[in-house]
């Protein structure tokens, strides 16, 4: 498997998995189970934004030629907003920002990063936080700069940040 191909789990080559079942209980395990997928591809994908609309591999199956239909994919893309890993972009072309951890956990993460790294009281670009040396190891590396922007919004109203612009880039003081 190269770095760009995704694993798939079994239930993606099984049929049923691709209509949604009947039965509440089974339904409700097929959900999670297409909710863990969603976030797992989104994850291996650094893939922040999902369209419902597009036929990408996530929804279509070619080796069994099964497609998850739109409404389906609706109704567990609305699951995963419930549980804040997902916020509807625009209903009307079907976007999603996709949240692998939700916005609480990504602004931890960050702000430990920071204190972990003794960057409180210094001013920090977007630019370096999201793609410098220093983050390579961390998980909000290279992350989507509107959820990074998120998760800093989140801190700034604990009063852990403050959020700047300066000549249209972005830097973030931590406290």
């Amino acid at each position: 498997m190269t770095e760009s191909e995704f694993d798939f789990p079994w239930e993606y080559n099984f049929p049923p998995f691709f209509t949604i079942q009947k039965h509440a209980e089974t339904r409700k395990q097929q959900f999670l189970r297409w909710k863990e997928l969603i976030l797992a591809y989104a994850k291996h994908k650094n893939q922040a934004i999902i369209n419902i609309n597009d036929e990408s591999e996530l929804f279509h199956n070619n080796k069994i030629n099964r497609t998850l239909d739109r409404e389906s994919r609706e109704m567990i893309l609305n699951e995963l907003c419930n549980s804040s890993n997902a916020a509807r972009v625009n209903k009307n072309t079907g976007t999603y920002e996709i949240y692998w951890l939700t916005i609480e956990e990504w602004s931890n993460v960050i702000y430990t990063y920071a204190l972990n790294s003794g960057m409180t009281n210094s001013v920090l670009t977007f630019f370096e936080l999201l793609n410098g040396d220093d983050s390579k190891d961390q998980e909000f590396h290279q992350l989507n700069e509107q959820v990074f922007m998120k998760a800093l919004k989140h801190l700034e109203t604990k009063g852990k940040c403050e959020i700047m612009e300066i000549d249209g880039s972005f830097g973030v003081k931590f406290f």
